[in-house]
Parts: C-alpha cells; sequence; structure tokens
C-alpha cells in the first residue's frame, strides 16, 4: 500500500526539484507551477507504470489526470492501486 505522501515523494523525486518546490501540496498545479510539462507528463507517465505496474491507455494521458498529486493518485486508484489518504498531511 501507498500513501498520498509517498507518492508526492515518488513524483517530487523524480521531477528533481528545488528545495522551494519540495512544499507544493497535493492540491497544488503541477502544471501551472511549471513542474510539468507535455513532455516530461511522457517521461512521469513512463516512471509510474514501472514503480506502481500499471498501464496508462490514450484515454488516461490528459492534462486533467495529471494536474496535481491528487488527480494522479485517483488515476492511479483506477488502476486498481490503492493509495491511501492521510488527512493530518496533505501538505
Amino acid at each position: 500500500m501507498t500513501t498520498i505522501n509517498q507518492l508526492k515523494q515518488e513524483i517530487i523525486a523524480f521531477l528533481d526539484v528545488t528545495p522551494d518546490e519540495m512544499n507544493i501540496s497535493i492540491h497544488e498545479s503541477l502544471l501551472e507551477s511549471g513542474l510539468l510539462d507535455s513532455m516530461n507528463i511522457l517521461e512521469l507517465v513512463a516512471h509510474l507504470e514501472r514503480v506502481y505496474e500499471v498501464e496508462f491507455t490514450t484515454e488516461d494521458l490528459t492534462h486533467k489526470n495529471f494536474e496535481t498529486i491528487e488527480t494522479i493518485s485517483k488515476l492511479l486508484a483506477h488502476k486498481n492501486v490503492f493509495i491511501e489518504h492521510d488527512n493530518t498531511n496533505n501538505s
């Protein structure tokens, strides 16, 4: 089982963010913040497929599904990856 915080750390590590960017909220837009763009969404997709042993379809590859860490967790949940949400730590 993976927690939302572990997913956040996985994504942050993959994106190789600066220390200031590490505090991004799970609800904050990865696209508007500039952490994700069209090119590295595809790289992140490949990474998540390897880590969580899932396969994304073309229909899954929308900006909406990769807008926030929260929306990524929902997409993974749709792929039967259980992401535990700890309401006390949604930073």
